[in-house]
C-alpha cells in the first residue's frame, strides 16, 4: 500500500478538541512523550489517528521505541517536524 502524501494526512490547524483516551495512553509506554504525541495527532486528519496509535502501541509492546535518527520524507512543515521529534525520545539526539 502506498503511503499518502503528508498534505493528505495533516490538518492545516490542530483539532483543539482532540485528546488521547485513557486506554490509548495506557498502551503507549516508554519512549513516547504523550503530550507531544497528542499534539501531533491533533494535527492529523481523524481517519489517520487510530492507525497511528495502533502502530505505535504495537512498537511499544515489543519495546522498540528507540529509532535511529528520525527521517520523515516529504514532511516539510516545521511545526509537524518539531512535533514528530518531540513525540519520540531519540537517544542519539539527547
Amino acid at each position: 500500500m502506498e503511503r499518502p502524501a503528508p498534505e493528505a494526512i495533516f490538518l492545516a490547524t490542530p483539532d483543539l478538541d482532540f485528546r488521547l483516551t485513557d486506554a490509548d495512553r495506557a498502551r503507549l509506554t516508554s519512549g513516547v512523550d504523550l503530550t507531544a504525541f497528542e499534539a501531533l495527532l491533533a494535527r492529523m486528519r481523524p481517519e489517520f489517528r487510530a492507525r497511528m496509535v495502533d502502530d505505535l502501541a504495537e512498537i511499544c509492546a515489543v519495546g522498540r521505541v528507540s529509532f535511529g535518527p528520525p527521517s520523515f520524507p516529504g514532511i516539510t512543515d516545521p511545526e509537524i517536524l518539531r512535533l514528530l521529534e518531540a513525540a519520540f525520545r531519540f537517544p542519539d539526539r539527547e
